[in-house]
């Protein structure tokens, strides 16, 4: 009897454990499908902007409509306008979000990156999100804050120490490089709905002080991998 209720137990917790990865999974795959979304809304923009001569000989333009129809995402968070970032270039390539048709996130430089580091790959998170949206005071019926405030990332530090919460191995299943490669946008509003996104899915996520393409972000982070692995082999 007792072995049989034990076997019941092993199989729910199995069964748990599987709809957990499950969730996680397609939460996973609704990130990078946002991602998605924003690197369509600089393809729409491109492929308009090579075109737009030959439009301008149409007497009506249905080819930009076409474009924005099957490109361009329906969430204003991942718009091309809130993904865009005028004046602004990579601090990597020294090109611009338009110029090769990506988005602008947020990067760490190579102090912040170093600090990250010592956290990220014990799967510790450094970085929180504070949900400052429009609360109601439920015993006397106002808003506490105002909505334009949205949600801000936090970190905390002690001492000058940066401060990391426990290790959760729950929190970086099925995330490669801890936090590390989980980039939001440098533009602001774009920052936002990401922000909210990763809040509400609990996805981690990095920001920093430099700016760069996603795939320069990348290959900046491998190339600082491969230096401080030799500079330890070298000490």
């Amino acid at each position: 009897e007792n072995g049989k209720i034990a076997h019941v137990e092993a199989e729910a917790k199995t069964n748990e454990e599987e709809e957990k990865k499950a969730a996680r999974l397609k939460t996973i795959k609704l990130k990078t499908k946002r991602q998605k979304s924003r690197d369509d809304s600089f393809a729409a923009f491109c492929i308009k902007n090579q075109l737009r001569s030959t439009v301008a000989s149409f007497e009506q333009d249905n080819v930009s409509r076409v474009v924005e129809s099957s490109l361009a995402p329906k969430n204003p968070g991942l718009s091309f306008a809130s993904s865009r970032c005028r004046g602004m270039i990579c601090d990597f390539c020294g090109l611009s979000d338009t110029a090769l048709g990506s988005s602008l996130v947020r990067v760490p430089d190579q102090r912040e990156w170093d600090e990250l580091m010592v956290f990220a790959s014990r799967n510790r998170r450094t970085a929180m999100v504070a949900d400052l949206r429009e609360q109601v005071n439920a015993n006397q019926g106002i808003s506490t804050s105002k909505r334009r405030k949205g949600v801000v990332k936090v970190s905390i530090r002690v001492d000058g120490e940066l401060f990391c919460d426990d290790e959760d191995e729950e929190l970086f299943d099925q995330i490669k490089e801890g936090e590390c490669l989980q980039f939001v946008p440098r533009n602001s509003e774009g920052f936002q709905d990401e922000l909210l996104f990763r809040y509400d899915s609990n996805i981690p996520f990095v920001t920093g002080s430099l700016s760069a393409h996603e795939c320069c972000a990348i290959a900046s982070h491998n190339a600082r991998k491969v230096n401080l692995v030799q500079s330890h082999q070298e000490t």
